[in-house]
């Protein structure tokens, strides 16, 4: 096996432009993580940026963590042995297809509207499919009957694309229709909008706040791993880091916030920068039911070893939104990695 020094060489020669990781090149994620993480005195520091590219490419080489995990586990400021304890996405990713059926994953998980109708009984809610003009007629039954409605792209992620939509009438249903049919060529799901509980909405009630459970089914019964709270910012439609959301770790027994919130981009914020609300230390609601609505569900599917779960908590209980092969993001909040623990569970 060639040194970590040898195979760095032969990487910056060859492989800075190819595809990594989730399919983009190496240099691309190098930039945008420069772009993203260090300010513009840093960037400018040519013997700085020589010694990190050195030391990020060092640890793709190694660990497989991509450059932006470089900077939001710090390892950049990590020794060998705590670098290694990291779970990255990568890794992640190559665990689940080995563990997991990529195909049934595909079909059955990514798919928005495949997915509820899988798991329609943990919905709490009407679910609609824009699939091209053949839908007219019923999603206008649809939509006139339901009024308050949420949008997304069938196989979107991150919450990109979404929107919510409120019908009076058949004139705005056919409206809507018409928007969905010419903004893209993707499959829509469209979805009875979820009203929130009081103790979620107070964090953000511009969107509806959430709970990811990364969890699994191994020998040991039902585990859930890095588990952590969701919630948007003021004028905000959805929760999600990658747009603008902030997230805290909660420890997976108690149900209980056990960092301070962070961002996509790294910032701390110890209390909700627009509500104010303190993160550390709160409690989310009705934990132990939410433990056992995910592992019910979970053992509906047990061919799906791993599934990060995402949940939100209306007035009658946690209703199921989706799920996926979830990145590990407590991580970036706790700087404490889970691989272990996930290679354990996973194996099992």
């Amino acid at each position: 096996m060639l040194p970590v020094a040898e195979k760095m060489v032969i990487f910056k020669r060859r492989n800075m432009d190819l595809p990594c990781g989730y399919g983009k090149p190496f240099r691309d994620y190098l930039n945008e993580a420069f772009d993203t993480f260090l300010t513009p005195e840093e960037r400018h520091d040519t013997k700085l940026i020589n010694d990190l590219t050195n030391d990020i490419i060092k640890c793709w080489v190694k660990y497989e963590a991509l450059p932006y995990e470089f900077f939001s586990y710090d390892l950049r400021h990590s020794d060998d042995k705590k670098r290694a304890t990291f779970m990255t996405d990568v890794q992640k990713n190559q665990a689940c297809i080995k563990y997991s059926s990529l195909e049934a994953y595909q079909k059955e998980i990514c798919d928005k509207y495949a997915f509820y109708q899988l798991m329609e009984p943990f919905f709490g809610r009407k679910v609609f499919k824009v699939n091209g003009l053949a839908d007219k007629e019923g999603f206008i039954q649809f939509a006139t009957e339901v009024k308050t409605l949420f949008c997304k792209l069938s196989k979107g992620s991150r919450g990109s694309g979404a929107f919510p939509a409120e019908v009076s009438n058949k004139e705005d249903a056919e409206h809507l229709f018409s928007q969905l049919i010419e903004s893209a060529d993707e499959e829509w799901v469209v979805e009875e909008r979820i009203k929130q509980n009081e103790e979620m909405a107070q964090w953000n009630d511009s969107c509806v706040n959430t709970v990811r459970l990364p969890a699994f089914l191994t020998k040991y019964g039902f585990k859930v791993l890095d588990p952590f709270f969701r919630t948007g910012r003021a004028g905000s439609v959805v929760d999600n880091a990658g747009q603008g959301g902030v997230f805290a770790a909660i420890d997976p027994q108690t149900g209980v916030l056990i960092s301070d919130g962070v961002d996509e981009y790294c910032h701390t914020f110890p209390t909700h920068p627009d509500s104010g609300l303190i993160f550390k230390g709160w409690q989310i609601p009705r934990w132990k039911e939410l433990l056992a609505v995910a592992e019910k569900a979970h053992k509906t599917i047990p061919h799906h070893k791993y599934i990060g779960w995402d949940f939100a908590l209306t007035d009658t209980g946690w209703v199921l939104i989706e799920g996926n092969w979830g990145q590990m993001v407590g991580q970036y909040a706790t700087k404490v990695g889970v691989k272990e623990l996930f290679m354990k569970y996973i194996n099992n």
